[in-house]
């Protein structure tokens, strides 16, 4: 068996084991990524089905009562349909979340996929010059109470730690702030960098 065929028969295995409403779901999101651009690549990648073009552009899972797509470069896409609505406060995914029995907007996947495509296509985002963001004391102090975190956290490569970093500063309100250094803590203590693959 061949590596396309391989990779399509354990995606086919991955639908399988879903509730029917679950599979009809994932089949649906399946068809409309393939037929939404020939160059696409249909891969395995974390332990579920991705599509790639010039890297990474979406993938989709299935959870206990949903089932969504990944839009792997999302927060720098348009989304004028404001249809994003899992994953929002991601540092780069945006995902689209469809309960059980929901209708998918076919129509509305394939535009998402192409101006993914595209802005893979268009190259990386071009990085932010200017001086490095500090360190926010509330993230410092958490480091600093919970030793694990704190191991975790200086295990990482210099890109992951600072996507922490920018992520908790960047929060407006206090709210959000604490909501970001919550999840951290989680993270941290599950060993995860911010943007490893988000499973519900």
């Amino acid at each position: 068996m061949n590596d396309t065929a391989n990779i399509a028969s354990r995606i086919n295995a991955y639908i399988a084991q879903g509730p029917d409403w679950a599979q009809a779901q994932c089949n649906t999101l399946r068809s409309t990524i393939l037929a939404a651009d020939a160059k696409l690549a249909e891969i395995w990648k974390w332990k579920g089905p991705c599509y790639e073009h010039n890297g990474l552009v979406c993938g989709f899972d299935m959870a206990k009562s949903f089932v969504s797509i990944t839009f792997f470069r999302g927060s720098e896409m348009a989304d004028a349909a404001n249809a994003f609505n899992h994953c929002v406060d991601n540092a780069h995914n945006r995902s689209i979340r469809f309960e059980q029995h929901e209708a998918i907007d076919t129509a509305l996947i394939t535009r998402y996929v192409q101006a993914a495509v595209a802005l893979n296509q268009a190259g990386p985002k071009p990085k932010m010059e200017g001086k490095r963001i500090a360190m926010p004391d509330e993230l410092a102090q958490l480091l600093a109470t919970h030793a694990d975190a704190r191991i975790a956290f200086e295990g990482f490569a210099p890109y992951k730690q600072r996507d922490y970093i920018e992520w908790i500063a960047t929060a407006k309100r206090a709210e959000t702030r604490q909501q970001r250094l919550d999840k951290a803590l989680a993270n941290l203590k599950a060993g995860l960098g911010l943007n490893d693959k988000y499973k519900a």
